[in-house]
This record gives structure tokens, C-alpha cells and sequence, in this order.
């Protein structure tokens, strides 16, 4: 050896976000890494399934923590806009209870936490059945939904 310190090679078990996430990470620090996935495709949870011409998202439809994607890339001397598209949806998703009410949890912060108050009683407990909501619902920082380009 030259007298350079050789950082081990490391496994990575896992092609989820979390995988993919550390693999990234510790490349960029050096370390000769081998990503293992047992399925066909990266991705875990936030992947997608397509049948008879049409593409479903398999599990997690909108970020809810930009800057955990924004923290990653820049890590690495990138930005998360050279390789993904954030559009801000104006209702992140609408909630659906038995008794016929539904909650529109909305991307603006005020509107949001306008919804939460008509739906709770005056004293904040909720007046839908089986939920129950804290001071810190009007915190949630923006979500975004990744947009794709070209078909799938």
C-alpha cells in the first residue's frame, strides 16, 4: 500500500429508499459498496406496478419532508431538481369516515389547520369518530408528489 487508509467494503442489504439512501452516502464517503434487492427493481415501498397499459404506485404517493431528499443529494454535491420533479398538490388527500365526513388535509399550513378546527369540537377533541388531532397539525411542511416524465 501507498500509506492511504483503504476503507472496508460495505453491504447493503436493501433497495428500499433507507438502502438506497446509505449506499449513496457511504459511496460518497469513500467506501466500494454492493447494494443487494431481492426483488426485480429498486425503489421498495415507492415503487410501481403496471398492468393492462396502466401505472399504479405501489406505496408512498407524496413527500411529505423535501428536505430529507434535498439533505441527501446535496451530500453528495447534487440537487434533488436535476433528477426529480416536485410538484405541490393543493389537497395533499382527502380522509373518509364512516359517518359521511371527510377531511381535506391541504398543502397550505392556515387552510389546513382550518379544516382540523371545523371538524373539532370547541375545546380541540374531534368530532370524527376514532381520531384525534394535535397542535402541531398546522406545522406540516409542504408535500410534494413526484411527477414523471415520458409514459409509462
Amino acid at each position: 500500500m501507498n500509506g492511504e487508509a483503504h476503507l472496508p467494503n460495505v453491504a447493503v442489504i436493501g433497495a428500499g429508499l433507507g438502502g438506497l439512501s446509505a449506499a449513496i452516502r457511504l459511496a460518497a464517503t469513500g467506501f466500494a459498496v454492493d447494494l443487494y434487492e431481492r426483488s426485480d427493481s429498486v425503489g421498495g415501498k415507492a415503487g410501481t406496478l403496471t398492468e393492462s397499459g396502466f401505472r399504479f404506485d405501489t406505496g408512498p404517493s407524496l413527500v411529505t419532508m423535501k428536505d430529507v431528499f434535498d439533505d441527501l443529494f446535496s451530500s453528495v454535491g447534487r440537487r434533488a431538481e436535476e433528477y426529480l420533479s416536485f410538484v405541490p398538490l393543493p389537497v395533499i388527500c382527502r380522509y373518509f369516515y364512516p359517518d359521511s365526513t371527510t377531511l381535506d388535509a391541504f398543502f397550505e399550513p392556515d387552510r389546513f389547520g382550518r379544516e382540523i378546527q371545523s371538524k373539532t369540537t370547541a375545546n380541540g377533541s374531534t368530532k370524527l369518530p376514532g381520531t384525534s388531532f394535535s397542535g402541531t397539525a398546522c406545522m406540516i411542511r409542504p408535500p410534494m408528489a413526484r411527477r414523471s416524465s415520458g409514459s409509462h
